[in-house]
């Protein structure tokens, strides 16, 4: 859809004879999407799809066996698939990390967990360090924690916490500007009902981690230089967390004029050139956009 929500493409996905369903979708760098989910002939195997900015099918992978609760999109261009997956040569599942390529192969799986469902991850976010952050439940007796699991860039476990509740589960993770992360979920009260679960997991909890997380920009920020500037400038921005951010300028009268940056990009400094070779001299306006932030910085072109 576009920004007021009015739909723009629509794409269905999958076989007649497989039952197939898609749990998560990110943005890509160029604007296309990247989406996880399982496909289940007879057996249930994870199902990854790349699409490009229209929708359209660039590539299609059926990964080992288990199912992809999660994806995110990692700072090589890789990405990397959270969910179940077996356990040895058994039929038993447990939580999964699979790193595949910007091609869709597999590069390396680590699994925990020791029998049925003892670890399920329903969301994936890279960690400052190369490392990544999963979370979703653990069931270490016959009810569900929630659970997070933190690895090293390769998926290997540095360490892992559980917050105890009467039955719960975590949905979703997210950096913070500071670098901690904030974490939400669900969980069961005394009474069994629902509640929303949110927890901030600092670096304080850890201590033996902190060393190894790279600082990040504190705040935003968009500048360009030179400026005033004939023909080009060069735009400077940087992004306090990773995500999807756009670039664009407008002439005075509002006119969309160039996008210079439409995608995800990491936290930290970025840089865009703006070329007015072709355009006339006057005032124009840089918007960067950004989450909820939203930045406008007024160019002046000479000639």
């Amino acid at each position: 859809m576009n920004s007021l929500g009015d739909t723009l493409w629509t794409r269905t996905l999958g076989e007649r004879w497989a039952d197939e369903h898609f749990n998560a979708v990110r943005q890509t760098s160029d604007g296309g999407f990247i989406a996880a989910g399982y496909w289940q002939p007879q057996d249930i195997y994870k199902w990854l799809v790349r699409l490009d900015e229209n929708g359209d099918t660039l590539w299609t992978r059926h990964l080992d066996r288990g199912s992809a609760q999660a994806v995110t999109v990692t700072e090589d261009g890789g990405y990397v698939v959270g969910g179940l997956g077996p356990i040895g040569s058994g039929y038993y599942l447990g939580m999964r990390i699979q790193k595949v390529s910007s091609a869709g192969d597999s590069l390396w799986a680590r699994t925990y967990g020791s029998r049925s469902y003892d670890w399920q991850a329903y969301d994936a976010q890279q960690t400052a360090d190369g490392g990544f952050m999963l979370v979703g439940l653990e069931y270490p007796t016959s009810t569900a924690v929630i659970g997070i699991l933190k690895t090293d860039a390769e998926g290997d476990s540095l360490w892992s916490m559980t917050f105890s509740t009467t039955h719960g589960q975590a949905n979703s993770v997210a950096r913070t500007a500071s670098g901690a992360y904030v974490v939400a979920g669900t969980a069961l009260t005394q009474t069994q009902s629902g509640q929303i679960w949110l927890a901030k997991i600092g670096y304080e909890q850890i201590p033996s981690m902190a060393p190894s997380f790279i600082a990040s920009p504190a705040s935003f920020g968009l500048s360009a230089y030179p400026n005033p500037f004939n023909p080009a400038t060069e735009i400077t921005f940087s992004l306090p967390t990773a995500g999807p951010v756009t670039v664009k300028v407008f002439d005075i009268l509002g006119q969309q004029i160039s996008v210079l940056q439409n995608g995800l990009l990491t936290a930290g400094q970025h840089r865009v050139t703006f070329d007015g070779a072709h355009l006339p001299a006057g005032i124009y306006f840089l918007r960067l956009e950004a989450a909820s932030h939203l930045t406008t910085l007024k160019l002046v072109l000479l000639k």
